[in-house]
């Protein structure tokens, strides 16, 4: 065995810390985020008194000295993997390589898990011997490289496939996680178990209910020659409840997050103060979850938000091909059955909302499929108009003798571009160009065609005969998903965005570089990527502006939604939301989080105001007593959605839900149970 090394690996229980030594930190993002998406680290490592310093990938290409710092966090992310040989990543790994090589130093490594693979493994290895400053490294201890390829093997798996943790939003708590997880966690404990150079920690039995394999973790080696300790991580587990949460880990069960959460403060700890013994502790007070602090009723809010603050909002996301039954997968459906399927479907959906006394119809009516000057399903135009017609006259009926719901226009914007090349496509700072996404600043050859041209064509053909309360943005992109799902803080430098930062600097001599590398470097050398994104954010918050104006001249009573995956977390959505909103007139925002108030005053610091609404996937009612659940969720949130409840409008027996790919979206229980425990669990108190 090489004595210079000694390794642990951490499956962490919530343990209390004893203040030891404060330490200067830096935290480096790879992704070109702001501080605010790491709100959970950087709450975890300020405590103790340590001094935390965040920088990004753009600060780090600008050249900063973390030579002073004594432990450095780096979150390597997909984007900074993948272009890993690139001579823009290399350079802005060279500082990072000459920390590892200094005396009395801590390093943590916290690598992205999009989906193991041995490309994955391969990289994720290359960084490690890279930054881990011990020279021929890992060839020089085959026990050590054994313990590490084990570690990989799990730690990389992906949580989308893997459910970390029970209760997420995606995961029952009766599901338990995928055998390979099983596997790979069995086989690292063997290595483990067999080196003399390593030992777990904790020594004592788990103490919390959940399976050793949902725990967060790491692996911890020290160079006792330059008495330097490493820690290899999983970035998720470290970036856990921020507004990028992972929704495959984060729960809205809050005992769990915070359990999660306690756990993931002692792996932090116990790297920063190794060797210490501690006692069971919650998670810093400041990232447990809190019943709301400003609920509607207390918000200032515009008159058309006065049914908002007397009502409350239930709002459910409904699929219009769904509500005429040609939207489901036929597995192990009689033909008979179909056919009772397409009849009964829009009335069953109906009678479901009517039940459920839902007050917030997002209908995925997607008007610039059909509508546009660039829809793909304009050869299905006068189906579509007779389809809205049908359900204008069925909402009419069905609720003649009660308050009719608020309808709400749904889009998709980008979905066009899956038949058609984007005018002004985007670019990533590494150069790689996605031709069917646009550039989310071209108002004119976008956001005009696309959605302003097709939400009046809407209007003009509908507003008569179906009642619009608002717009509801959706700003996922589904169309593309093999080169982007949304915009982040990578995006753009696109020829368009470039040019467009000329202008507003008004430095015409900029359209003369042409080069993308060129590009890259004259903002590098001149220090000037912070001055760049505020300009793009500058212009996205125009465009939000713009679209919001539109909207009030088209539809004066109208309110604006948004669905976002995560809460705003990139120049694009930050600025585009802020455009949208305002502090009377706050955008309804849906998302994937389920952890928003620990980020709501930050987003108003920004100037970002929303009504925030929480997803609810129908198939977490199982048992009538499951729907609790649904008060939980309200009590942390605004609202809470539920993602497309127009699937229960198909009455299925359990056994053929469970077989169709949407089985995430119903529940098993009877349609008409399902809508009362949704009445009881969002009805205003």
């Amino acid at each position: 065995m090489n004595k210079q090394f000694s390794l642990d690996i951490i499956f962490v229980a919530a343990l209390s810390i004893n203040v030891a030594c404060a330490h200067n930190v830096a935290l480096i993002d790879t992704e070109g985020h702001q501080s605010h998406n790491y709100r959970t680290l950087t709450t975890l490592l300020s405590t103790d008194e340590n001094k935390v310093h965040f920088y990004n990938l753009y600060e780090l290409l600008e050249g900063i000295n973390i030579a002073l710092y004594d432990s450095v966090f780096f979150l390597v992310s997909t984007s900074f993997a993948r272009a890993i040989k690139t001579p823009l990543a290399q350079s802005a790994l060279k500082p990072l390589q000459d920390f590892a090589h200094q005396r009395n130093k801590r390093l943590a490594i916290l690598l992205p898990s999009p989906n193991y693979s041995p490309v994955l493994h391969t990289i994720a290895h290359a960084i490690i011997a890279t930054l881990n400053g011990i020279p021929n490294y890992p060839q020089q201890d085959p026990q050590l490289t054994s313990i590490l390829d084990a570690f990989l093997r799990y730690s990389l798996q992906a949580d989308a496939q893997q459910g970390m943790l029970y209760g997420t939003t995606l995961l029952n708590k009766t599901e338990s996680p995928q055998p390979t997880l099983q596997q790979t966690f069995n086989e690292l404990l063997a290595v483990a178990h067999k080196s003399s150079c390593a030992h777990l920690l904790p020594s004592s039995q788990q103490t919390t209910a959940l399976p050793a394999q949902a725990l967060p973790h790491a692996l911890v080696i020290k160079n006792e020659k330059n008495n330097t300790t490493f820690l290899i991580g999983k970035l998720t587990d470290f970036t856990y409840a921020d507004r990028e949460e992972n929704f495959f880990k984060n729960s809205f069960d809050v005992s769990l997050r915070d359990t999660f959460l306690a756990q993931t403060n002692h792996i932090v700890h116990e790297f920063l103060h190794e060797g210490s013994q501690k006692n069971m502790v919650e998670a810093p007070s400041t990232l447990r979850s809190a019943m709301r602090k400003d609920p509607l009723t207390q918000k200032s809010l515009d008159p058309r938000y006065s049914w908002v603050k007397e009502q409350g909002i239930s709002c459910a996301w409904l699929s219009l091909e769904d509500m005429f039954g040609a939207d489901y997968d036929a597995k192990n459906i009689p033909q008979q059955q179909r056919e009772s399927i397409r009849q009964n479907a829009l009335q069953n959906c109906l009678q479901f909302i009517y039940n459920a006394k839902l007050n917030l119809l997002w209908f995925e009516f997607i008007p610039e499929w059909f509508l546009g000057p660039y829809g793909y399903r304009n050869n299905k135009r006068e189906q579509f108009i007779t389809r809205i017609k049908i359900l204008a006259a069925a909402l009419k009926k069905q609720f003649a003798n009660a308050p009719m719901p608020k309808i709400f226009v749904g889009t998709n914007v980008t979905t066009n571009f899956r038949e058609q090349i984007a005018r002004n496509s985007v670019t990533d700072l590494y150069g790689i160009n996605y031709p069917n996404i646009p550039s989310p600043l071209d108002i004119e050859n976008f956001w005009q065609p696309e959605l302003l041209e097709s939400i009046q064509t809407f209007v003009k053909l509908f507003d008569q005969e179906l009642p619009i309360d608002g717009i509801f943005l959706d700003l996922e992109m589904y169309h593309a998903q093999t080169q982007l799902g949304s915009y982040n803080d990578l995006h753009d430098f696109s020829d368009y965005a470039w040019n467009l930062f000329a202008q507003a600097t008004k430095k015409p001599e900029l359209t003369q570089i042409t080069k993308h590398e060129a590009r890259i470097e004259f903002l590098r050398n001149h220090n000037l990527f912070k001055n760049y994104f505020m300009v793009l954010e500058k212009k996205a918050e125009e465009i939000g502006s713009r679209i919001k104006n539109n909207f009030q001249a088209l539809l004066p009573h109208a309110l604006v939604g948004a669905y976002t995956m995560t809460l705003p977390s990139s120049w694009f959505y930050q600025g585009f939301l802020r455009g949208l909103s305002s502090s009377q007139a706050p955008v309804i925002l849906a998302t994937f989080n389920t952890d928003f108030d620990g980020h709501a005053a930050e987003l108003e610091k920004e100037k970002i105001f929303v009504v925030h609404g929480a997803v609810f996937m129908l198939s977490k009612l199982q048992r009538v007593d499951d729907s609790t659940a649904i008060a939980r969720l309200r009590s942390h949130h605004d609202f809470v959605w539920f993602n497309r409840a127009s699937r229960m409008g198909y009455n299925l027996t359990p056994d053929q839900q469970k077989q169709q790919y949407w089985a995430l979206e119903a529940s098993s229980l009877p349609a008409h149970v399902v809508a009362e425990e949704i009445r009881k669990m969002t009805e205003k108190i």
